[in-house]
């Protein structure tokens, strides 16, 4: 399913039906555009933008998973995850493969956004929230709701400003969240999954018990620490599967099942078909 929807709020502000690259220094804050997604990988093209924008873009995901490179790296963010692209800064990204995402955006500009970014203590690129961050929706209906009042643009300035402050007190109160170590982490699970790392060492990383790390990694994600390696690890078995030719047992090994009968256990409950069914099944 596509669905793609996007107001540019001053005509002046577009090229045909696409928003211009520009930045605008005569506002302190200027919204010039937001939109909605929601598809996946094949609905939409990867936005590759390396030269980034002159304009600042929010960029906030609301469902699925997207990746992103940034800072030369391939990073995947879930749910309740948003993007701060900054003047310059290379924008990289497109729906996850196997995902269906919903993505909200906002983009603008202004003399005083750097200083309302800092008040505000925005600082990180990365902003992954603890809990269901229904604001940034809720702020797209009330522009959506204005995009034809005659003031249509001094109530979206308005309505951005909000958001602003709102991220901020949500930051706040949202410590490691906020200063991206969960996302960091996140990514050193991934690139780790087929070591069989024990749970404590993740949760060393944030600072916590063992006991807590659970619990909060679960209220972020919807999933134990556990569950999220294993889904990453099954992803790799199902890659190699497919990608060589290398014996199940060794597959079995290489995502960090010594034992390959176990291995065949769990691929197939996440599958309904054994390595070897789905190997003869898919590969072409």
């Amino acid at each position: 399913m596509r669905l793609s929807y996007g107001k540019i709020l001053n005509p002046k502000y577009a090229v045909g039906t696409s928003l211009k690259d520009i930045c605008l220094n005569t506002a302190p804050l200027v919204v010039l555009g937001f939109g909605k997604n929601t598809g996946t990988t094949n609905d939409f093209p990867l936005v590759n933008r390396v030269n980034g924008r002159k304009d600042y873009q929010l960029l906030f995901i609301a469902e699925g998973q997207m990746d992103f490179i940034i800072n030369n790296q391939k990073f995947t963010y879930g749910a309740n995850t948003l993007i701060l692209f900054r003047p310059g800064e290379p924008q990289i990204y497109n729906i996850s493969e196997g995902s269906e995402a919903t993505s909200y955006y906002i983009h603008f500009s202004g003399s005083k956004v750097e200083e309302y970014l800092k008040y505000y203590g925005i600082n990180e690129q990365v902003i992954a929230f603890s809990k269901p961050f229904t604001w940034f929706e809720r702020i797209f209906n009330e522009m959506d709701l204005n995009h034809k009042s005659p003031f249509r643009e001094d109530i979206c300035n308005s309505i951005l400003m909000t958001l602003l402050g709102i991220i901020g007190g949500t930051l706040r109160s949202e410590q490691p969240l906020a200063s991206g170590k969960f996302a960091t982490l996140t990514h050193i699970m991934r690139q780790n999954c087929t070591k069989n790392y024990p749970i404590a060492k993740y949760a060393d990383f944030l600072g916590y018990s063992e006991m807590h790390f659970i619990a909060f990694f679960k209220s972020h994600l919807g999933k134990t620490p556990h569950k999220y390696i294993v889904d990453h690890r099954m992803q790799v078995a199902k890659r190699l599967l497919l990608t060589t030719n290398d014996s199940i047992k060794s597959i079995a090994v290489q995502v960090g099942y010594p034992n390959s009968r176990y291995f065949s256990r769990v691929f197939a409950k996440y599958f309904k078909k054994t390595p070897s069914e789905f190997r003869q099944t898919e590969k072409k």
